[in-house]
């Protein structure tokens, strides 16, 4: 059985976006950059995190995955430990 996809928060303040099959870690630096400059950030193997509005789109694996930004947000704080990614489908980042 597969892992579903899920964003996660270590102690280290990183957060870790993964689908069972591949994974990209951003350190808080990465996060703030991200939710508060709006940069996309690109990890191993072509995935990328971008914002878009109230949403954060993760590309793993080649597909497509959205989560709140508020989400993203109480992961990189550390007020929640893991939240699931949702597919998005149709959606060009």
């Amino acid at each position: 059985m597969r892992a579903k996809p899920h964003a996660r928060a270590l102690p280290d303040g990183s957060v870790i976006f993964a689908d069972g099959r591949s994974t990209i870690r951003l350190c808080a630096e990465d996060g703030r950059w991200l939710l508060f400059h709006g940069s996309t950030i690109h990890g191993p193997k072509d995935s990328l995190v971008t914002k878009r509005g109230a949403l954060l789109f993760v590309v793993l694996n080649g597909k497509g995955y959205t989560l709140l930004v508020k989400k993203a947000t109480q992961l990189f704080k550390g007020q929640s430990i893991r939240e699931q990614l949702w597919p998005a489908e149709g959606v060009k980042v």
